[in-house]
Parts: C-alpha cells; structure tokens; sequence
C-alpha cells in the first residue's frame, strides 16, 4: 500500500487536497474522508509535508472519487473514505 496527495474535485465542482491510498499496482483503492490538515512534532516536520504535498499537488493529476466509493465501508487506513 502507498499514499499520495492528490488534489480531489467535490460532487459540488470545489476541490481540496486528500491522501489517496493506492494498492501495489498504484490503482486509487481510498482517500481520507477530510482533507489535509498539517501537523506535526516539529516546524521542520511539517514544513517537510507541506512540501510533499506540494510536489504531489503539482504532479498528479485531479482525482476525481468514483461514486462506488460512496457506497464501501472507509479506507481502514487512517479513517479515511
């Protein structure tokens, strides 16, 4: 399993920025159910995520959730969708 951030249109044309798990083949499986919020034990720890964020943010794609995923139980990780 891995993880990226990825920007995510809404059902209401808005948009914000989620984690996105993906399976070994890189497919979209879940997203966190909020979007990203930044915290950390550190400045420097969440400087570093702000940035990778950024870099994933830039470089993916728009994701957009697939209405089956409406209707799963939540990603087990993290709680999210």
């Amino acid at each position: 399993m891995t993880w990226k951030y990825q920007i995510v249109k809404y059902a209401s044309d808005s948009f914000g920025l989620h984690e996105v798990y993906c399976d070994d083949t890189g497919k979209p499986y879940g997203m966190t159910k909020d979007a990203t919020c930044f915290v950390g034990n550190s400045p420097d720890e969440v400087r570093e995520s702000l940035n990778m964020a950024l870099k994933d943010a830039v470089n993916e794609p728009v994701f957009e959730k697939p209405k089956a995923w409406n209707e799963q139980p939540p990603c087990p990780e993290h709680g999210g969708e």
